[in-house]
């Protein structure tokens, strides 16, 4: 099994995250992964500390 591991930085709204998640889990697929696996706190931006 072909698995692929996302992360990326937060690019400032919930649309432009996932639309980023949707190109790179496309590019993971074609590349041949059957499991796509992404960060956690992927639909929020992250609080500062």
């Amino acid at each position: 099994m072909k698995i692929a591991l996302i992360q990326t930085n937060w690019p400032g709204t919930r649309e432009a995250i996932t639309a980023t998640y949707r190109e790179l889990v496309r590019e993971a697929a074609e590349r041949g992964a059957h499991l796509v696996c992404l960060q956690e706190f992927t639909l929020s931006p992250t609080l500062p500390a």
